[in-house]
């Protein structure tokens, strides 16, 4: 479960709490969880999409994809684009780059997430879908695509060449399913922790609110006087990552 699906879960604990007929906990039979588990991306988003094989055919080898940046012109940002950009430039702040360096130089992201959900079908569309809720991509940036400008241009411009590889992800119709096909090239057999305060992965959630009411009712009857209200949410988050 990522960062979405654990507030829906709240979510889906609320309305719970909040029905004057919830359903009885003997339904849940014990030793049958396996039976109810929510379906994988790929089930959940459609199933594969036409073309998979011909589509996923490597065309470059790993050096050239590794140096492959496409730049698009700006149209717009998200809270993602800037996040990323800025941390990128303080990056570079806090560790200048030599000139004899300059030209192979760069800041690779190995975990940009962007959101499957809208992708998903029905049944698999509700706050019940509480797992793989994500792709993820990598992101990278060149230090010599970076202008050497006013550093608020500085800020657009790599904003853009974050943009413009989210949007080539975006384009591909397999998208929703390239972390299960990643999953199933290089399983993560062995569990590693890496601590990285320079490697952070930055999550987007948008409004809380428009997942997580702040403000509950007896069966949704907003009419009635509130049943209880949430008056705060904090998280602790261990600075680790299990990774292969």
């Amino acid at each position: 479960m990522n960062a979405r699906p654990t507030i829906n879960a709240f979510s889906l604990l609320m309305t719970h709490m909040s029905v004057s007929a919830p359903p009885l906990l003997t339904i849940l039979e014990w030793g049958t969880e396996w039976r109810n588990l929510p379906a994988g991306p790929v089930t959940a988003t459609g199933g594969p999409c036409p073309n998979w094989e011909g589509e996923a055919v490597p065309v470059l080898g790993e050096d050239e994809s590794a140096a492959l940046v496409k730049a698009i012109k700006a149209a717009g940002f998200t809270v993602t684009h800037l996040f990323e950009a800025a941390q990128i430039l303080a990056i570079l702040e806090r560790n200048p780059v030599p000139a004899e360096s300059a030209a192979d130089a760069h800041i690779t992201y190995a975990i940009g997430i962007i959101a499957i959900a809208p992708y998903r079908v029905p049944p698999h569309d509700g706050k019940n879908q509480r797992i793989s809720e994500m792709a993820i991509v990598a992101l990278q940036v060149k230090y010599a695509d970076i202008p050497q400008v006013a550093p608020q241009d500085r800020l657009l411009a790599v904003m853009a060449l974050l943009r413009a590889q989210y949007d080539e992800y975006l384009a591909n119709p397999h998208l929703p399913h390239l972390f299960p096909a990643q999953m199933r090239l290089a399983p993560p057999r062995v569990l590693v922790i890496t601590s990285n305060p320079h490697a952070t992965v930055i999550t987007n959630l948008g409004v809380i609110e428009h997942s997580l009411a702040s403000t509950w009712y007896l069966d949704g009857d907003a009419t009635k006087h509130p049943l209880f209200e949430i008056s705060a949410l904090p998280f602790g988050h261990r600075m680790t990552m299990p990774s292969p």
